[in-house]
């Protein structure tokens, strides 16, 4: 799941936007988002067969975005879905892209892994120069910053499982300090290389049940989404 906020200090306001349109009734239904999914055949060495569902990153308008063929061809899934999640959450906060261009804007981006950019690096022959642009977590936050001509700080926070919260405490200390007068914060997780899953799981870390049960007794691990 993707989420992106923008928060404006004038009007103390945070908008939410997701992916999905009905994430939110979902959350307040009690939903279980949690799945057998398809992406690694069943039992695949051993691994939990329940995970969170994936988005299909594959459709992407790379002419809108600005990027060109080759660039696009090596940009991170999670890159590609961020721009759209951050152009569809400053649509929905009333901006336009217009409003924000040359702004004091910063841009916080909470996340972790890039799969794609570990796999691209694997074979020396086909390396084409784009698997740094398009795939290196700095550049997560660099890119929202780069395609909306924001000013601010251009910031992507890797501290593990609360890489979202820390960036969006990030932001609101740098509002509140008036470094900047409004932030972007997002947090993305995609996965797509069940040899990260295998290393947690050697360290007991996910649980077998497919379920979180944070804080509870009968907690038995995490689930990767």
């Amino acid at each position: 799941m993707y989420l992106c906020f923008t928060y404006d200090l004038c009007c103390n306001i945070i908008i939410l936007h997701a992916i999905y349109t009905d994430f939110w009734q979902n959350l307040e239904k009690g939903v279980d988002l949690v799945s057998e999914d398809t992406r690694f055949p069943k039992d695949y060495h051993g691994l939990p067969n329940r995970i969170g569902q994936i988005l299909h990153p594959e459709k992407f308008d790379s002419k809108f975005f600005g990027v060109g063929k080759a660039q696009a061809s090596c940009l991170d899934p999670q890159i590609r879905l961020l721009l759209e999640s951050v152009h569809e959450a400053i649509v929905d906060a009333g901006y336009s892209m217009e409003d924000l261009a040359g702004s004091n804007t910063g841009v916080y981006v909470g996340g972790c892994f890039s799969d794609l950019h570990k796999a691209m690096l694997q074979n020396m022959d086909e390396v084409s120069g784009y698997e740094n642009t398009g795939c290196c977590f700095a550049m997560f936050a660099n890119r929202v910053s780069f395609y909306f001509n924001l000013q601010g700080p251009s910031i992507s926070i890797d501290t593990a499982c609360s890489s979202s919260l820390v960036a969006l405490d990030r932001a609101v200390r740098d509002l509140h300090s008036g470094l900047i007068d409004r932030a972007i914060v997002g947090g993305v997780s995609l996965v797509t290389d069940p040899t990260i899953s295998k290393s947690f799981q050697m360290y007991t870390m996910l649980s077998p049940s497919g379920k979180c049960r944070s804080f509870d007794n009968s907690a038995d691990g995490y689930v990767r989404s």
